[in-house]
């Protein structure tokens, strides 16, 4: 599987020419305020020094364990629609991929 992903990353998803998805994900609240906080500490977390070994060496090693890596951006180029609503506690995210 990871060296699908690796080979899907790397071509920019291109095997996927005329993939289309549409889809509703429900996220409750509760898991929104959750996300929101770790994208806020994340934002607000100080930049790791460039002398730091420690930090240097705990990034290299996450990075390496993790294997390919798929940034949101790599997503969000393929999104050709999105629509957020809220009711009732619960919001949802509308979208439609396209490649």
């Amino acid at each position: 599987m990871q060296k699908l992903l690796e080979k899907l990353i790397a071509s920019n998803f291109a095997e996927l020419e005329g993939l289309r998805i549409t889809g509703t994900i429900p996220v409750k609240q509760e898991l929104m305020n959750e996300v929101l906080a770790e994208a806020l500490k994340g934002a607000l977390a100080p930049p790791a020094v460039a002398g730091d070994s420690v930090a240097a060496g705990t990034a290299a090693t996450d990075s390496a364990a993790a294997g390919p890596r798929l940034e949101p951006s790599d997503l969000l180029k393929l999104i050709t629609r999105a629509e957020i609503t809220a009711h009732e506690g619960e919001i949802r995210l509308q979208f439609e991929i396209r490649r």
